[in-house]
């Protein structure tokens, strides 16, 4: 679906929910497409839904088994261990993504199942405090996904991404790069939309590199842009819309 894509990510979500609610009309003794459980599911993620993220990505695991369809179950798994870190079970993560790996096909790097796995591991990485080798597993894929030309949506996830592992390094000119770059890709996938949960989490990225950099008023106007963006596509309640608002009432001018 476009709007997931552009980061319109509410619609995206009502979209899928129409498509299951025809599938389960007309062909009710038939397990939805894999894809269009997993990419629901993840737009719930996108949402901040976690626990009906969880359920979603194990309707895509338990179809994409039945149809044995080893990447969509990839991709269900790996999408599990996403929510599963964002929400501090990282044990659990971990566990789930080795068996996400486990499964054959590994070695097709350009799937989406597998770049989002290797985002994954990286991302377990930092939230383990191993912010180099984090950094140095998403400069490896982002270096991949370029020469292979990829989804423009994916590289700026890794773009996001390593930013983050920058400001965890202290290094606040790499991570203003990477965020200024992931913000031109959002703003190129919009395709017109007013707002884009991506180009929200890279403003956010943006104003937490600038604050890190003394330039408080830089920094505000980012986080300004990203709270504006975040709860328009994602909802007020999505973790990185709280976060951004509290950090634009931080840098908020006296």
């Amino acid at each position: 679906m476009a709007e997931l894509a552009t980061g319109d990510v509410r619609r995206a979500l009502a979209r899928y929910d129409e498509l299951l609610d025809s599938h389960r009309r007309l062909m009710a003794r038939r397990d939805p497409p894999s894809w269009v459980l997993g990419n629901r599911a993840l737009a719930l993620e996108r949402i901040g839904r976690h626990d009906e993220a969880l359920a979603a990505y194990a309707d895509t695991l338990r179809a994409s088994e039945s149809a044995a369809h080893a990447q969509g179950s990839r991709y269900g798994l790996v999408g599990r261990a996403s929510v599963l870190a964002s929400t501090g079970r990282l044990g659990e993560a971990e566990d789930v993504l080795e068996q996400a790996a486990a499964l054959p096909g590994s070695d097709e790097s350009s799937h989406p199942a597998v770049i989002r796995a290797e985002w994954m591991r990286a991302r377990l990485l930092l939230l383990r405090g191993r912010a180099a080798q984090a950094h140095a597993a998403l400069d490896r894929q982002l270096a991949y996904l370029r020469k292979l030309g990829g989804n423009p949506s994916y590289l700026g996830l890794i773009l996001r991404a390593r930013g983050e592992t920058s400001l965890a390094l202290g290094d606040v000119p790499g991570a203003i790069g990477d965020a200024r770059e992931a913000l031109v890709i959002a703003q190129r996938l919009q395709g017109g939309k007013p707002r884009s949960d991506s180009a929200g989490s890279a403003r956010l990225l943006l104003g937490r590199a600038e604050q890190a950099a003394g330039r408080i008023r830089e920094a505000h106007a980012a986080l300004q842009q990203a709270v504006e963006h975040l709860e328009a596509a994602a909802g007020p309640g999505h973790p990185e819309a709280r976060e951004a608002r509290t950090l634009l009432r931080a840098t908020a001018p006296n």
